[in-house]
């Protein structure tokens, strides 16, 4: 009898395993399928940040602008240049930019061409969307410039805001690599 009754119990259980549908099947593979890829995205997503953090913390590093916009309603504009850039190393500062002087229409377009070998107070401030690194220079000039470097680790987005005592502020648009 007991034979019996354990012989009935595991037929009962096989059945109602047995008695997954395809559909049933189907859905479960679509559902293990999606959370492993959103757990490789998730992967690449900490990798692209653990890299960019290392990008900000080795200070050599290039800010690739590819829009600039003087402040606060100029119109936008374009840079299809790729020799147009600001980079940063650990002993000096390239800084080859567009840039929009004047205080009044009509503003002139000039580029900002300066090799500094000293930058003030620079300092990289990491908080919970990236990076906030600032400087300041005053480019050979009686004019104090405060370049403003907003970095999103989770895009890879970069905004440079170029303020200065006497222009209005030019704020640029584009990403950060590393020097390899």
């Amino acid at each position: 009898m007991r034979y019996l009754l354990l012989l009935l119990a595991l037929t009962c259980s096989y059945a109602a395993s047995a008695q997954t549908t395809p559909e049933e099947t189907r859905k479960q593979e679509e559902m293990q399928r999606r959370q492993e890829r959103e757990k490789a995205r998730e992967a690449r997503t900490a990798k692209f940040q653990q890299q960019m953090d290392s990008i900000i913390l080795t200070h050599s590093y290039a800010f690739l602008p590819n829009q600039f916009q003087q402040q606060p309603a100029g119109m936008p504009h374009q840079i299809v240049n790729p020799n147009l850039r600001l980079d940063v190393y650990p002993d000096f500062t390239d800084v080859y930019l567009p840039y929009i002087k004047g205080i009044t229409p009509p503003y002139q377009m000039t580029v900002l061409n300066y090799t500094i070998s000293y930058v003030e107070g620079y300092s990289a401030v990491q908080n919970s969307q990236g990076w906030v690194i600032t400087f300041k220079s005053n480019l050979f000039s009686v004019n104090n410039y405060t370049f403003t470097l907003t970095v999103y680790t989770a895009t890879g987005e970069a905004i440079l805001d170029l303020s200065s005592d006497i222009y209005n502020t030019v704020t640029y648009n584009g990403t950060i690599m590393g020097h390899y």
